[in-house]
């Protein structure tokens, strides 16, 4: 399933990026990049990867982190069902990024206390970000972050 997971995650972005010929600045913003009739389909794959990894998680989490693992599911399934909204007050917005960043913190707590190696995944990104970011701006540095995140548990997930 893990190995579903990351195609499914991996052609749902690359097929919105060379259709619309840009990449989003985060993966949340490619819901923007659906016509509106199809804005099902970003929830159909979130909420899958999420159900997906989530057995897996529970798996190679110890005893003492398995809430780890159910709350960074839990959290991507709100992502999943409030895609970002554009309209910053409304509360569909606010249970989106409360469940993105509960799944992406909860995630990588996980993988700190399971395989603390694999935080030196986040090497490339700092090193963008500090170098980028100063000097030209980055404006897809949340998408990179986020591709991170799923990175270090998918990998996780397949040690």
């Amino acid at each position: 399933m893990i190995i579903i997971a990351i195609a499914v995650l991996l052609i749902y972005t690359l097929t919105l990026c060379c259709i619309n010929g840009k990449i989003p600045n985060s993966l949340s913003q490619s819901v923007f990049m659906l016509p509106p009739s199809a804005s099902w389909l970003w929830t159909l794959v979130i909420g899958f990867v999420a159900v997906a990894v989530m057995p897996k998680m529970l798996d190679v989490a110890g005893d003492n982190w398995k809430f780890m693992a159910f709350l960074s599911c839990i959290g991507l399934i709100f992502v999943a069902l409030c895609p970002l909204s554009p309209r910053k007050n409304g509360i569909e917005y606010k249970v989106h990024m409360t469940g993105a960043w509960m799944s992406a913190v909860c995630s990588q707590l996980l993988v700190a206390v399971t395989k603390f190696w694999q935080m030196s995944l986040w090497i490339p990104w700092i090193a963008a970000f500090v170098f980028l970011t100063c000097w030209y701006g980055w404006r897809t540095k949340v998408l990179w972050a986020e591709m991170t995140c799923f990175a270090t548990i998918f990998i996780l997930l397949l040690s």
